[in-house]
């Protein structure tokens, strides 16, 4: 609006208001509460008297409402009479698969039995089984042989794999999983609210899906990196709502970082900042990573021929810029980063905390105060919302390249894994929010915590550099390096990256090659 009509409107406004006062001041009503204790204003103070005009509009929470369950898209007389068989990794960490009623008593484990029996039931099942086999990190190639000599034995002993992130990659490089986006009429709808916006887009490679998680997934919502805060003590210290930020969509690293600081206080009485003072930020250079992909980095991602290549954030100005400016974060009295840091904030000696979602089920329960899960924040207002990385822990799902042979199969395969990933939308994933919150997820008085939940779930992000065998892409892993760089050194260069790009380059590529010469 142009200055001069800025003016006179202030100018107007004036007038107007100084008119008000003189009718007023002609016809005072007795004991007018308004009027009492105001001394006049002088003839020079009334000169200076401005009247501010503002085209910014306050800024306000977004209105809140309970989530709408979607509908799914798999017909309800598919009736299928046939058997359908998952290969599960039997050394999760939580419970994700619950064949049996009474093996897990917990909200999750109840209600991820529902989810198994809706499916099954919806679907017309003759039965859904279940078959465990270890696959976490330390077992990735017994999984992925146990897999391979099923396939190459032509046994046809499984439909659907479910397993470990980095075992389920391991069985696609292998040729051990069919291609999900070339499966015609499939069922698996990847637009629908259970499935994250950025699979797609995140995990194809060549226009190849082999795998997909999310809420069909308990441990991708478990796994879930998130920053906890301490609402009494950020209440206690006068300082700016979180979750009012958050659901704002004004939760950035500088606004992380502005509350987090000033917070030190010394409790333990040894005179150097340690376990048992009060900090304002607690992590582990583990959890550091969750930052990289907050910040809307990436470390692999797709070429112009849609085929894995290093990111050039890897290397990028922003990436040394958030390394620096963390590292400096990092080197404060106010930020501890080191091993204890969940037990620590559970006892209730600090306002925030970095963990994965499911530290409030373990060690929040008893929990002397009251607490929020917010999003990783975002590296500046630009960012297009916010991104959630995963702990490596959470399960990939896929189907047995040899179904491929039996076009029925492989269709029900779709339409099971679909009602699945459904069933968990309507049972586990409330259940995780419930069991990691104490609150309810259908109440109304809890929809801040419900709507940051949601948020956090929405921005869940996938990365091939994250997925990918580790050893089999470098040493160390390309996805510690932004911890060691924050915690070791001021600056990225200083871990020495470029020692490590030409040969990551190099492993990768050797795994493309090996990725497209066994799946053709």
């Amino acid at each position: 609006m142009d200055k001069a009509i800025l003016k006179f409107l202030a100018f107007s406004v004036a007038v107007l208001m100084l008119l008000c006062a003189v009718s007023c001041s002609e016809t005072p009503s007795v004991g007018d509460e308004t009027t009492r204790g105001q001394e006049s204003l002088s003839e020079e103070s009334r000169a200076e008297t401005t009247v501010e005009v503002t085209t910014e509009p306050e800024e306000t929470e977004p209105e809140l409402a309970l989530r709408v369950p979607g509908v799914t898209t798999v017909p309800a007389d598919l009736d299928y009479g046939n058997e359908v068989t998952v290969l599960y990794w039997s050394d999760y960490e939580f419970v994700e698969f619950s064949p049996k009623m009474g093996e897990d008593m917990t909200v999750i484990g109840n209600n991820v039995y529902k989810r198994n029996v809706s499916a099954a039931n919806y679907l017309g099942l003759k039965q859904l089984s279940w078959i465990g086999v270890d696959g976490d990190y330390g077992e990735m190639e017994n999984f992925a042989q146990h897999v391979g000599n099923s396939y190459i034995a032509g046994e046809r002993k499984y439909d659907i794999i479910a397993t470990y992130s980095r075992t389920a990659a391991l069985c696609a490089i292998n040729g051990y999983l069919a291609d999900l986006n070339a499966v015609e009429d499939s069922y698996i709808n990847l637009e629908h609210d259970w499935w994250p916006q950025s699979l797609g887009e995140s995990l194809t490679i060549d226009d190849a899906l082999y795998f997909l998680s999310g809420d069909i997934s308990t441990s991708a919502l478990q796994f879930m990196y998130v920053i906890f805060c301490n609402l009494d003590m950020a209440e206690a210290l006068r300082l700016e709502d979180p979750v009012s930020l958050a659901l704002r969509e004004k939760w950035t690293l500088d606004a992380f970082k502005a509350l987090a600081e000033g917070v030190f206080s010394e409790q333990n009485g040894d005179g150097t900042p340690s376990s048992g003072d009060r900090f304002g930020f607690l992590t582990e250079q583990l959890h550091l990573e969750a930052f990289y992909a907050g910040s809307g980095l990436k470390l692999i991602e797709k070429d112009e021929e849609k085929t894995l290549a290093l990111s050039g954030d890897f290397t990028g100005s922003k990436l040394t810029q958030l390394v620096d400016d963390l590292a400096a974060f990092a080197r404060t009295k106010d930020v501890r980063v080191a091993g204890g840091s969940a037990t620590h904030f559970a006892e209730g000696n600090a306002l925030f905390a970095q963990n994965r979602m499911n530290l409030a089920g373990r060690m929040l329960k008893t929990a002397e105060f009251k607490y929020a899960i917010l999003p990783t924040p975002m590296y500046d207002v630009k960012q297009d919302g916010y991104r959630t990385t995963l702990g490596n822990p959470f399960t990939l799902w896929g189907i047995m390249r040899d179904v491929e042979e039996e076009r029925e199969m492989l269709l029900e395969c779709t339409a099971v894994i679909e009602s699945l990933a459904y069933e968990g939308y309507l049972y586990t994933t409330p259940a995780v929010f419930e069991e990691n919150t104490r609150l309810k997820y259908d109440d109304e008085a809890n929809l801040r915590a419900i709507a940051c939940y949601e948020l956090i779930r929405e921005g869940m992000t996938f990365d091939y550099g994250r997925i990918l065998p580790g050893a089999a892409l470098s040493d160390p892993e390309m996805s510690t390096l932004f911890g060691r760089a924050i915690v070791n050194s001021d600056d990225f260069e200083n871990v020495k990256v470029e020692e490590y790009v030409s040969s990551l380059r190099q492993n990768l590529q050797a795994i493309i090659a090996e990725l497209k010469e066994r799946n053709g």
